[in-house]
């Protein structure tokens, strides 16, 4: 034991060469595979010249990774030679880290190696990488007191890291296609695939999670019905939620029939204090394969694995490589693979993000590997003058086997209950789509036009509805379902209603007043016609005068015309019209 009551590496109570394969000969033979190796370049990335025993060695493996650098290309005998008298030309002897005779020698001893077999060799570089980060990652583990802390996700973390060091795989290799399906399996048809991910994505509080619960979930721990009356057959659902709020979740599941039983809430096993680390997908996967090994697999592949919160889940730093498509790629990749292995449905749950896009499936959590990894993605939007009514919305599919129609549903606001209301045509999926742009300022949606379309045609006279749907298709203002929806939002308003007309024919006609159109011109009619009825209440007082003073004879100015109390009673009698005029406009 050393003075801080650690135990020594073995590292430290031998000599390398009898440790490890990496002696000091095999070492000389990586150096000559940097200069006479073809596949040279491949193995640079693993080099790392700290890790070379000999000072020599090292210095010299630091001049080829040098030109590397700032040629893209590995040295050549003659380039290597120029660069390595150069370095012990530009320092004194007693400068340099052991006699320059020990630098020529080895030299002399790589250029022996020319015509070697390196082959071996790019193993050797991957696994010398490798064994070099385990010594690291092992004292990092001694230095921190890992073990001591019992932090064993931490341990597991830097040994993970440490074996991907040196792995690029095996070359090239062709996929087996024999057991590819023919036809894709669904957990719900045309809607949720086995065997691959499925995203869910919409704004906060849009109700993501109390729909995918609510629905999907529901149906699954019961075998149910989901959607559109489709049957399922009962399963498990395996949830990672980011919500510490239980009871909110086991209510939505219980409010939609479904069965607490069935739902298998996971997280990380507890320390001996009681805390619960976040479960990672960068570093957890090995513990879910794990879980799921232990249900039979007949049940399995009816079951629903569903990750609500998945930036919370995916175990990165926000701000850095969560928006590295390449990363999220490999943090979900292993995730997919389950879905694959155990062909079940994974659905997964994030949000849109705030950078400008012209579609909405650009505008989903930072990162188009997200939606690239994923089978189908959908977008939950709420009703912008209904908000309890959601939209369904699919926005990327990559088979002719999904449905391109959407779901309009009801959340209830006391309960979480879904009600489904009815099936949304690809017409109308297209318009609400349109009218929602995250990072943008809202641009005139399908159901404003709409409204703007039919007041307009309205206010003309009543309209056959098959004349307004044929014109409303023909200007590209909307489709038969958003005209017919905001037509019963009309209705409900009591600004249009359907009649008959004299030969019987059904039509609709505008019957009340319009945002802002309208109202404005009421109120402007209103004042002209109050000012107009104060002139000629002025002008029939003016003449009454004038009459009298013709009668009499008198040839008085204007001023004199009146006397006080006749001008206090023309002033009274003034604001009791006006005020009576206003009354009634009001």
């Amino acid at each position: 034991m050393n003075e801080n009551n650690y135990p020594k590496k073995k590292s430290e109570d031998k000599p390398k060469e009898e440790t490890t394969p990496f002696t000091l000969a095999s070492q000389k033979v990586m150096l000559a595979s940097l200069l006479f190796s073809k596949e040279a370049p491949e193995d640079i990335q693993d080099i790392r010249p700290k890790h070379f025993e000999s000072v020599v060695v090292r210095d010299m493996v630091k001049l080829a990774c040098d030109f590397y650098e700032k040629y893209s290309r590995l040295p050549n005998p003659d380039e290597y030679q120029q660069c390595l008298t150069t370095y012990l030309n530009s320092k004194e002897e007693k400068d340099l880290p052991a006699p320059r005779s020990e630098y020529l020698n080895v030299y002399d001893e790589v250029l022996s190696f020319k015509e070697e077999d390196f082959e071996p060799v790019q193993d050797s570089f991957r696994n010398f990488a490798r064994f070099q980060a385990h010594n690291e990652a092992l004292d990092k583990i001694i230095e921190k007191r890992m073990v001591e802390k019992e932090d064993y996700d931490g341990i597991q973390k830097l040994m993970t890291e440490a074996y991907a060091t040196g792995s690029r795989g095996g070359g090239l290799v062709e996929k087996d296609l024999s057991e590819v399906p023919e036809n894709l399996d669904f957990l719900v048809k045309g809607r949720i695939p086995k065997g691959g991910i499925t995203f869910i994505a919409g704004k906060g509080g849009t109700g993501k999670g109390a729909f995918t619960m609510g629905t999907i979930g529901a149906a699954v721990t019961t075998g149910g019905v989901a959607f559109e009356g489709e049957q399922l057959e009962q399963g498990f659902v395996f949830l990672f939620n980011e919500e510490d709020f239980e009871s909110t979740v086991l209510n939505r599941l219980k409010n939609n029939a479904g069965s607490v039983e069935n739902l298998k809430w996971l997280e990380l096993a507890k320390d001996r204090d009681g805390f619960s680390a976040t479960f990672s997908l960068k570093h957890n996967i090995p513990l879910l394969i794990k879980k799921l090994k232990q249900v039979p697999e007949a049940l399995l592949t009816n079951s629903l694995l569903v990750i609500d919160g998945i930036g919370t889940f995916m175990g990165m730093k926000i701000g850095s490589d969560a928006y590295n498509d390449v990363t999220v790629r490999n943090v979900l990749t292993p995730l997919s693979r389950i879905a694959r292995q155990f062909n079940m449905a994974v659905v997964i749950i994030g949000h849109f993000n705030k950078s400008k896009t012209s579609e909405l499936v650009y505008a989903i959590m930072g990162s188009k590997a997200f939606v690239n990894i994923s089978r189908a993605v959908y977008a939950i939007i709420e009703d912008e003058e209904e908000r309890e009514r959601h939209y369904f919305l699919p926005l990327k599919v990559n088979s002719p086997e999904f449905k391109n129609t959407g779901i309009e549903f009801v959340i209830e606001e006391d309960t979480d209950k879904i009600i489904i209301k009815k099936e949304l045509s690809p017409e109308d999926v297209a318009d609400l789509k349109a009218e929602r742009q995250p990072g943008q300022q809202r641009t005139l949606g399908a159901g404003e036009k709409a409204r703007l379309f039919l007041e307009e045609e309205l206010r003309r006279g009543g309209k056959k509805p098959k004349d307004l749907e044929k014109k409303a298709r023909e200007s590209l203002v909307c489709g038969r379902e958003t005209l017919y929806r905001i037509m019963n939002r009309l209705r409900k308003k009591k600004l249009a209603k359907s009649i008959e007309d004299g030969f019987g024919n059904v039509v609709w006609v505008w019957i009340g007043g319009s945002a802002g159109t309208k109202e404005k011109s009421e109120e402007k009619k209103a004042s002209e016609d109050a000012k107009r009825k104060v002139d000629e209440i002025r002008k029939k007082q003016k003449e009454e005068i004038e009459s009298k003073v013709e009668e009499k004879g008198e040839t008085k100015t204007e001023e004199q015309k009146r006397s006080p109390e006749e001008e206090v009673a023309i002033s009274e009698e003034r604001k009791k019209q006006i005020e009576k005029i206003r009354k009634k406009h009001q």
